[in-house]
């Protein structure tokens, strides 16, 4: 070697840029000092970047790179790189790195072996450093597919998917067969097809990979093979807290019908994300299937305050609320759903019965006038509690047989008032109807200083909201009614 080439080489050793004075060929085999990278070392290495994914993918980095934690004063080079590439902080990866220059620097390390500069270039490539990681690796011919993997991560990062294959082509090369470089593969497949059979490939030789268990089944599940639901359960095994695994898995208990195992899916899910909409819609429905309204109600609350408060969901809240008795609250729910909506019909009816419980029935009668045609049934079963008796005609060209009618079943009612609580008095009372666009009587309003026994009058607006005839639609009329 001459003088020039010579000091040329070892500027570049001495900058990290190179390792050897001369190209290392990679034979695959062992050289005489035990420098040269072997197809095993490349496999070991392989091995902890498909630990780094595992981990990455069930969110559980660390504990996958454990297994390579290396000992204190580890000398083995190929163990140092492993932990560099696994270790989830990737401070520490280059550390590691650092370390195997630190060694080879104080002569623990062959001045021939490449791994210093390898880790290295790896990490460079990783983190999308291709041009520095190039100039360090352009000192040797070394072709391994730990290095090819790096550039693929780093790629991948930005989804250049011609530069992933490429570099895959080179690593299986060098490692014709490893799940790594099939995972890799089924992330830039070209077709689904393609991308199963890269996907099955793995699963063969690696079952504890979350991403591959979980596009797997989601391949199985379109296909409505059940053996989605097994891949998903050890997911479940993998990373129990993964909501969308959580949610795969609970929509496949359902499809076969596994209702307890769907909801215990869910439920597991609130507890890793409270206030999941998909979660607590399932729970709410399963809950009123099963007729557990306290359960139903508490779900109900938590998607009204933490997801969005919509009138069907605090329509739903009122509802459950009044059939669990808490009849305060239920009130409260439903006065707040009459100011968005004064014609709401369980609102109305549901009001109509507090205000009848407390004695109030012209307050009532008014609610369930609101409460459209459900309320008009309601006030026929409130006639026959007033007895009130058969319904007055409606036909003929004028309403006064009808008002006729009315007076003389008013005085009869009266009459029998009377024999219910003698000390009532009598006296004249005006009634006031007013009537629908169809001429329905809509309302009915008694006015007397004198007659006011409750039974007597609210059957009197009761006998009288029956009224309907077409020479009075839209209008109003007033008669008089004097009883002894």
């Amino acid at each position: 070697m001459s003088r020039r080439h010579y000091t040329v080489a070892v500027a570049l050793f001495s900058l990290g840029l190179g390792c050897a004075s001369a190209p290392i060929e990679n034979s695959g085999g062992e050289s005489p000092s035990g420098n040269m990278p072997t197809s095993a070392d490349d496999s070991a290495i392989l091995d902890a970047w498909m630990a780094a994914s595992r981990g990455r993918a069930a969110g559980k980095r660390a504990a996958e790179a454990e297994g390579f934690r290396p000992k204190a004063g580890e000398t083995d080079p190929v163990k140092l790189v492993q932990w560099a590439v696994a270790q989830p902080d990737r401070q520490a990866g280059w550390r590691a790195c650092l370390e195997l220059k630190s060694q080879q620097d104080r002569g623990k390390l062959s001045a021939f072996s490449p791994w210093p500069f390898v880790c290295r270039a790896m990490l460079l490539a990783e983190q999308r450093m291709f041009s520095q990681s190039d100039r360090m690796l352009g000192a040797s011919n070394i072709a391994l597919a730990s290095i090819e993997v790096a550039y693929v991560t780093g790629h991948l990062s930005k989804r250049r998917f011609d530069k992933v294959r490429g570099h895959l082509d080179k690593a299986r090369a060098a490692v014709p067969d490893h799940p790594l470089l099939d995972f890799l593969s089924s992330m830039v497949a070209t077709d689904k097809a393609e991308e199963l059979v890269f996907l099955e490939k793995v699963y063969a030789k690696d079952k504890r990979h979350f991403e591959v268990l979980t596009r797997l089944a989601k391949f199985y599940d379109e296909k409505g093979d059940s053996k989605a639901t097994e891949l998903l359960l050890a997911a479940a095994d993998v990373n129990p807290k993964n909501t969308d695994m959580r949610l795969a898995l609970a929509a496949r208990f359902q499809k076969e019908g596994k209702t307890d195992q769907a909801r215990e899916q869910y439920l597991a899910l609130i507890e890793a994300v409270p206030f999941h909409e998909g979660a607590l819609t399932f729970l709410a429905s399963d809950a009123q299937q099963r007729k557990d309204k306290p359960s139903e109600l508490k779900y109900v609350q938590a998607m009204i305050k933490e997801i969005k408060d919509t009138k069907a969901r605090r329509a739903r809240e009122a509802e459950l609320l009044a059939q669990t008795n808490q009849s305060e609250a239920a009130e409260k729910a439903y006065k707040n759903l009459l100011e968005r909506d004064p014609k709401m019909v369980a609102g109305n009816l549901y009001l109509a019965k507090v205000l009848l419980a407390r004695g109030k029935p012209f307050k009532a009668i008014a609610r369930y006038i609101k409460a459209g045609d459900a309320g008009r049934k309601e006030l026929s079963a409130l006639g026959e509690r007033y007895e009130i008796g058969k319904p007055l005609p409606s036909k003929g060209r004028s309403l006064n047989p009808t008002i006729w009618a009315a007076e003389a079943k008013l005085k009869k009612r009266f009459a029998a008032a009377r024999k219910r609580a003698p000390m009532i008095k009598g006296g004249r009372v005006s009634w006031t109807l007013t009537f629908d666009d169809q001429g329905q009587c809509v309302e009915v309003v008694a006015d007397s200083k004198r007659v006011t026994d409750p039974w007597f009058l609210a059957g009197g607006v009761l006998l009288q909201l029956d009224v309907k005839h077409k020479t009075v639609a839209g209008g109003e009329i007033s008669w008089d009614l004097s009883v002894p």
